[in-house]
């Protein structure tokens, strides 16, 4: 067996991971064992690696990945690129695929328990799905609506309006809100969606009943240049009506312009208040994590970048945001960096209470670079949480640019302060697990996390990865397309803009 090898600086040593058993119960940091399943949770990454299986699952219209001709790329540093398929659950629990088809046009599914299709209960066509939440009996997405202009070898879509759209469990609307977008940008402040560099993400805040979006944007300034930053939305959660500032009469609450120019923008709630997360390559130039409340912010920049070097272009920040995690006024944010370092390196940052801590590095590698890090909670509170990326193996020159066929997924064990559980380990190898730099995770009623991998190369289905023990014992058989149940209701939620 292959060792994988990591330097563990606060050891002093090398560590080398088989596939074994890497720390006792008495190991897990005080207070944890009481809060977790101690006999569910699995002891070392292989160990959770070997509950892990595929479901491929025949989607309506295809994907909007597809079958690629040169390849799927990871995405890069700079953006989520196209965004990817997400597993979402209601306040019912109950369970939908939220993904793009092949025309670009968004699409929900409702899946069972076991993650087979039920039926279809949404298509909306010219609008892509860049987010989405499960919330009561429904769903709320995230869209970018869009302009289709035929090209002589492909359609060129123009992505200009961002909207918020809540649905009931059967795809029907609750309300659809318009938060911002121009088709041009010819004057002063024509304002709309970057989805060039964009990144996109959608959270329900209980304090506020309202849902918040958080996403890349363009803007048109007096000095007649469009510049790219990042833009931040309320909307109630019953009428779907902007929130408007306390004091103001129509000063919409978030902000219109932040970090500039902001790349992979990511958030979450934490119960009190938003934890914000993004790297900046000029306004400032570095790692920035943010935390917004009261239509209040505090910023702190703890990673610093260092001016572009000769031949390289001030937009190259060598710092990509991952996931967060949050619950109960504790944040953890994951991200990676080359800054000050051999090579790309896992971080991970808490925030507990508003007050935004050190770094602590996860890895510490020569010559391979970690990118992109996922979180996903392991147990129900989420004291352990599983960390996923992939490992870029290809040639220095494509580092920028990582291809998916030079990658390798590797995950780690943490707590919610960064602390680490299970030491890193490559995973799935024997299943070549793979998953997009826009992969986004999720957690089933039952207890099972995973992801849709939709870099596979086949157009016509999605691999949902699956972690965890499935009540019911389904194979990885290919599961085939059902029809829907209730083919009256397709027309009716299709709706054309």
């Amino acid at each position: 067996m292959t060792a994988l090898r990591y330097n563990t600086p606060r050891l002093g040593l090398t560590l080398a991971v088989c596939g074994l058993s890497l720390f006792a119960a008495s190991q897990w940091p005080a207070g944890t064992a009481n809060s977790l399943r101690a006999d569910d949770l699995p002891r070392s990454v292989s160990e959770l690696a070997k509950q892990t299986r595929q479901i491929a699952l025949q989607v309506p219209g295809g994907h909007l990945m597809g079958a690629p001709k040169y390849g799927v790329g990871y995405t890069g540093a700079m953006s989520d690129g196209t965004p990817a398929p997400k597993i979402i659950v209601d306040g019912d629990d109950r369970i939908y695929l939220a993904y793009n088809d092949g025309q670009s046009n968004a699409r929900v599914l409702r899946l069972n328990a076991k993650l087979k299709l039920e039926r279809e209960v949404l298509q909306i066509k010219g609008r892509r799905m860049a987010d989405a939440i499960g919330h009561d009996d429904g769903f709320v997405l995230l869209l970018t609506e869009f302009d289709e202009e035929p090209k002589r070898n492909y359609v060129h879509r123009n992505h200009h309006t961002a909207h918020i759209e809540r649905y009931d469990e059967n795809g029907r609307a609750v309300f659809r809100t318009r938060i911002v977008g121009t088709r041009e940008y010819k004057k002063e402040g024509d304002q709309g969606v970057d989805t060039t560099f964009g990144t996109f993400g959608l959270a329900y805040v209980e304090d506020r009943d309202a849902f918040a979006a958080y996403f890349s944007t363009y803007r048109r300034w007096d000095d007649g240049v469009t510049h790219q930053s990042e833009y931040l939305a309320f909307v109630d959660e019953d009428s779907g009506e902007r929130k408007i500032q306390e004091g103001t009469k129509d000063r919409p609450e978030g902000f219109s312009w932040n970090v500039s120019h902001s790349f992979r923008p990511r958030f979450v709630y934490d119960g009190e208040r938003l934890v914000m997360a993004t790297a900046g390559d000029a306004y400032p130039r570095g790692f920035v994590v943010q935390t917004f409340a009261n239509n209040r912010s505090q910023r702190k920049v703890p990673i610093k970048i260092a001016k572009a070097k000769p031949g390289e272009t001030y937009q190259y920040v060598p710092v990509s945001t991952g996931d967060l995690f949050a619950r109960d006024g504790r944040a953890l944010v994951a991200r990676d960096s080359a800054g000050n370092r051999q090579s790309y390196d896992i971080a991970l940052i808490p925030v507990d209470d508003g007050k935004i801590g050190r770094p602590r590095f996860l890895t510490n590698t020569a010559r391979d670079r970690e990118r992109i890090p996922r979180l996903v909670p392991l147990d129900e509170k989420g004291d352990a949480l599983l960390v996923l990326w992939m490992n870029d193996r290809g040639p220095a020159k494509r580092k920028w640019t990582p291809a998916m066929k030079d990658m390798r997924l590797e995950a780690a064990i943490v707590d919610l302060r960064g602390r680490t559980l299970a030491e890193p380990a490559r995973f799935g190898s024997s299943q070549q697990l793979q998953m997009r730099g826009a992969a986004r995770t999720f957690r089933l009623p039952d207890g099972r996390v995973g992801w849709v991998n939709d870099a596979h190369g086949a157009a016509e289905y999605l691999d949902i990865v699956v972690i965890g023990k499935a009540s019911g014992g389904d194979s990885d058989d290919e599961l085939p397309l059902t029809p829907n149940p209730n083919p009256d209701s397709e027309n009716e939620n299709e709706s054309e803009v």
